[in-house]
């Protein structure tokens, strides 16, 4: 299985994933042919840290609900696109990247995990993940909070 993770660096965005209410992730260039609507995307905070005032890190994850569109509406950039999200579950605060790096039960498979693996820094909006990775991530999230999300049933 295949999931995504999306790099969220606006205040608009993060306070639309604090709500739990759909947004628009846009800027994106990679991927446009993988990305399908009901794909699982995490959300990873980030940003200059002496420009924001949020914290940095894995924060949850939701459901992509409309696949690439509007492709080239960012006239400086023809290849970019959006794509429209729900989030499903969100943490009370997100994980630190040292976190989900040096996890006792997750580094390994988390170590190649864009954004919050030791070994990968994309600066691109939107990255993937495969295979232990993947399940890693969703793992983690279950093992923060096993009640919230206990009823979500994803297929690894």
């Amino acid at each position: 299985m295949i999931v995504f993770l999306a790099k969220i660096t606006n205040k608009i965005n993060v306070d639309n994933i604090l709500s739990k209410k759909k947004f628009t992730h846009e800027g994106i260039y990679f991927f446009e042919k993988e990305i399908k609507k009901s794909d699982l995307i995490f959300f990873v905070f980030s940003g200059d840290k002496a420009k924001i005032d949020w914290e940095q890190g894995l924060v949850g994850f939701g459901e992509i609900t409309k696949a690439p569109y509007d492709k080239g509406y960012n006239t400086s950039n023809s290849r970019y696109f959006r794509i429209d999200i729900q989030p499903t579950f969100v943490l009370s605060r997100p994980l630190e990247p040292k976190f989900t790096k040096l996890h006792p039960k997750y580094q390994n498979e988390l170590y190649d995990v864009p954004y919050v693996g030791a070994n990968h820094f994309p600066n691109q909006a939107i990255s993937r993940a495969r295979g232990d990775g993947a399940k890693a991530l969703f793992c983690l999230m279950r093992d923060i909070d096993p009640i919230s999300v206990s009823d979500l049933d994803y297929d690894f």
